[in-house]
Order: structure tokens, then sequence, then C-alpha cells
């Protein structure tokens, strides 16, 4: 039986764990676990729950969509929504080298 994603998994390939770490900081985890859990309307609802401030929220997550851990919707008068493909994410890291993969699980 034969497996086919209804869309692409991402899957980014990272110069180090260091790397990693910074791209999936724990605030980032955090903001990711309120789209899943919430599913906010807006950037200004989702800043509001973050309690952050709106344009390092938007850079954030415009980085993490980069990516394709996030997906920008844009919806009727301009608003947009943030979604997520993945409520999870898997590092296979190697010993020998400096790479590390990170994919959804």
């Amino acid at each position: 039986m034969k497996f086919a994603a209804l869309r692409p998994e991402p899957t980014v390939w990272s110069s180090s764990v260091k790397s990693f770490a910074e791209v999936f900081s724990q605030g980032t985890r955090e903001v990711v676990a309120m789209i899943v859990r919430q599913r906010p309307d807006s950037s200004t609802d989702l800043a509001e729950l973050a309690g952050g401030n709106k344009s390092n929220l938007s850079r954030m997550l415009k980085t993490m969509s980069c990516y394709g851990f996030v997906g920008l919707r844009v919806r009727r008068r301009g608003t947009v929504s943030w979604r997520t493909p993945c409520d999870e994410v898997r590092a296979d890291v190697s010993l020998t080298s400096s790479a590390a993969e990170v994919a959804c699980a």
C-alpha cells in the first residue's frame, strides 16, 4: 500500500542543531501550539492570545511559513489567519556531521 500525502510535508535541512533550536525556540513552539489549539481568526487575535507585539509575531510566523510549518490564509477584507499542517516536529540529527533534518511527524 502506498501512502500519498495530501500536501507536501515540510522538511528543513539545518546546518546545525543550534540553528534548529533558534528556529524552534520555546516561544515559537508556544505560538504554534496556540494556533493549533485556539485557531485564532486573525493575526490580531493571535497577538492578543500570545501577549506579544503583532509585528514581531508576524515576522516570526513568516519565517516559519518559509519552512512550511505554518500557513497564511488571507480572508475577506484583508484579515489574515494562520494554520499549521502539523502539531509535532521530528528532528533527525547526525552524530557524524553537523547537519540536522526537521520534518512534521
